[in-house]
């Protein structure tokens, strides 16, 4: 269930008050016009979604693992800017002989 507070065209001004939809009603109403202009604006910063125990579960999941892919990013990437040390020494030393 999607709760939304906006201005609503087809109750005749600002609606003040939290009305509740399921999203297929408001998909209706995007789609028959029924909100006005700039309800995108109003829907992004009033917007309260309930989720459940399992949504957030699967939100904190992902993060980990969005996370976790982050830092294997940086750490293969500090591997290779690391200098290799004697090895490049003596491989150069072996080529100019």
């Amino acid at each position: 269930m999607v709760f939304l507070t906006g201005e609503c065209t087809q109750h005749g001004g600002p609606r003040e008050d939290i009305v509740q939809f399921s999203a297929e009603a408001l998909q209706q109403a995007v789609q028959h016009n029924m909100w006005s202009p700039g309800w995108r604006e109003m829907e992004e910063r009033r917007r309260i979604v309930m989720l459940s125990s399992e949504v957030d579960k699967g939100i904190e999941s992902w993060n980990d693992k969005q996370e976790e892919a982050q830092r294997m990013e940086e750490h293969n990437k500090s591997l290779l800017l690391k200098p290799k040390g004697m090895m490049l020494i003596k491989n150069k030393s072996k080529s100019n002989s």
